[in-house]
């Protein structure tokens, strides 16, 4: 064998004929080694790097910085001590220890192994023991789901892994639904909790909207509402309102109260503290306080006196009060206050509708008031009842009070039988004729004069709203000729424009009778005369139109 040293440059080598080179020690090496391979029974230690185009075999290789391979290098030893990057491919199982002790093993097949060929059992999982433990195989027990099916709500149970399934509560992604249909939650647009009553079909909403909060029912029976598990309140299906078992009862712009008779109230009926009733026998609003029933009296113009004086028989009516009776009255503020006067105030609605103030009550055409006058300038009587003002001759002076005006209405009754002739105002005589007092003349709207008073012309009705034909002058039978000798105070409805005249042609009150200084005798129809000077009374009313 020989060995050669070559090189030029920086470029030496040594090499052998055969091929190898026998070292009897140890050979340290200052710059680069590169062999096809290098073989070596002891050690092979490298401070920098160490490459070999074949086999590098050695009892142990320590290389201070890294092994490298190529891409398709392979490295194999029985045991890696370090860090390892890139992939790992045993072809057996693949250990991983700590120390010289197995801690994990990933088998051939894939499965996992803690400290060994301990690979669990199907289905068991891996344990975490902590930080001070190793890892463990741990079997899961099973959760039982009762009664499951789709669209239901699980909810818990007293037992370990066991749920249930309820079968009375769904979800459908919108409605939660419960009790087949008893109660729902809908979390819409206008999101809703409905409770429904399955026996009876009636159901109640809870929901919200644009406009607020709503709580209603769905169907024709009422929404209910109570404290201590009893009823206070109830809105029927008609909006009304019922309070405390129907003793009150609320309407749109109305308060209702309960009503009994007076029978009933006298028998101890709901007679507790508070409690306020409608007697029906009377017409009067009663509250119950110190053991008692009391009357209400209306705060304000209720004609209950003097100093309350109301403006009309018909602003009492429109104010509630239906009875008919004795009221204070002011007559549209004729009288100031302290000065108002009683007036008998006809109220019963088939007197087409109500609301008549009378004005006089006479049994007797000529003997009114003495000598011959205009029905309405005389004061006649001081009635103060009822009977005084309805069975009794009485009057008031009109003049320079209030004035009737067109479409005024007039009214006037006999007292034996009720019926009754309605006058409608067109022109009121004495303002077209200027008179200052509002109510004497003896002129014609046109400013005729006929020597006799004239209120007014217009259209008389009979009791069934009928227009008598003819009849449209409201005159009297006075002041002249044989009515002023006769003594003559009457007035009333005719079909004769120059006086009321009661036998040559119709008129209804005090009308001429066609005799020398015959007056002015009562008559209720042409030639109808009335017997004068016992209980029968004509009685004239007045109702003001509009406003009161």
């Amino acid at each position: 064998m020989a060995i050669v040293i070559s090189g030029v440059n920086n470029n030496d080598k040594i090499t052998a004929s055969d091929g190898t080179i026998d070292l009897l020690s140890g050979v340290n090496y200052t710059g680069i080694i590169t062999a096809p391979a290098i073989t070596s029974s002891g050690n092979i230690t490298a401070s920098g790097n160490l490459t070999a185009s074949g086999n590098l075999t050695a009892g142990h290789i320590n290389v201070g910085n890294n092994i490298q391979l190529g891409n398709a290098g392979v490295a194999t030893a029985t045991t890696f001590v370090g860090n390892l990057t890139g992939n790992v491919n045993a072809t057996s199982n693949l250990l991983l220890q700590i120390g010289g002790s197995e801690k994990f093993r990933v088998g051939s097949s894939g499965q996992l192994g803690i400290g060994g060929a301990n690979y669990g059992t199907s289905g068991q999982v891996l344990t975490s023991g902590g930080s001070g433990s190793a890892a463990t195989w741990s079997t899961i027990s099973g959760t039982t789901i009762n009664n499951n099916a789709t669209t239901k709500f699980i909810t818990g149970t007293n037992n370990a892994n066991e749920l249930d399934c309820e079968a009375n509560l769904s979800y459908n992604n919108s409605l939660v639904t419960f009790s087949s249909s008893s109660l729902m939650v809908d979390k819409g647009t206008n999101p809703t909790i409905s409770a429904k009553e399955t026996a009876g079909n009636k159901e109640v909403q809870l929901r919200a909207n644009t406009d607020g909060g709503l709580l209603r029912t769905v169907g024709n029976y009422p929404l209910i509402l109570g404290t201590n598990q009893v009823e206070r309140v109830r809105i029927d299906s008609n909006g009304k309102l019922t309070m405390s078992s129907g003793t009150v009862e609320l309407q749109s712009h109305m308060i209702r109260v309960g009503n009994r008779t007076t029978s009933q109230i006298n028998a101890g009926v709901s007679t507790s503290t508070g409690s306020v009733t409608l007697d029906t026998t009377t017409n009067n609003l009663l509250y119950y306080a110190n053991a008692q029933w009391n009357t209400i009296k209306r705060i304000g113009n209720d004609g209950s006196t003097q100093q309350l004086a109301a403006r009309s028989a018909k602003a009492l009516l429109d104010e509630g009060f239906t009875s008919n009776g004795v009221y204070w009255l002011d007559m549209h503020g004729a009288y100031s206050l302290g000065n108002a006067k009683l007036h008998y105030c006809l109220m019963d609605s088939s007197y087409d509708g109500g609301g008549w103030t009378m004005l006089y009550s006479m049994n007797h055409g000529n003997n009114f008031a003495s000598g011959s006058n205009y029905s309405f300038s005389v004061n006649v009587g001081n009635p103060t009842t009822i009977n005084d003002f309805t069975a009794g001759n009485w009057g008031y002076d009109r003049r320079n009070t209030f004035t009737p005006a067109a479409n005024d209405q007039f009214l006037i009754r006999r007292s034996d039988n009720n019926d009754w002739k309605r006058f409608v105002v067109s022109n009121w005589s004495p303002t077209d004729n200027s008179v200052s007092n509002g109510w004497e003349t003896l002129k014609l709207p046109n400013g005729s004069n006929t020597g006799h008073p004239q209120w007014a012309t217009g259209q008389m009705y009979d009791s069934s709203g009928n227009a008598v034909s003819g009849h449209t002058y409201f005159n009297g039978c006075a002041m002249g000729g044989n009515c002023n000798s006769g003594g003559g105070d009457g007035s009333g409805f005719g079909n004769y424009s120059q006086w009321l005249d009661a036998v040559g042609n119709s008129a209804f009150g005090g009308g001429y009778n066609s005799q020398s200084n015959g007056g002015s005798p009562l008559y209720w129809g042409q030639g109808n005369a009335l017997s004068q000077g016992g209980s029968l009374y004509i009685q004239m009313f007045y109702r003001k139109a509009g406003t009161q």
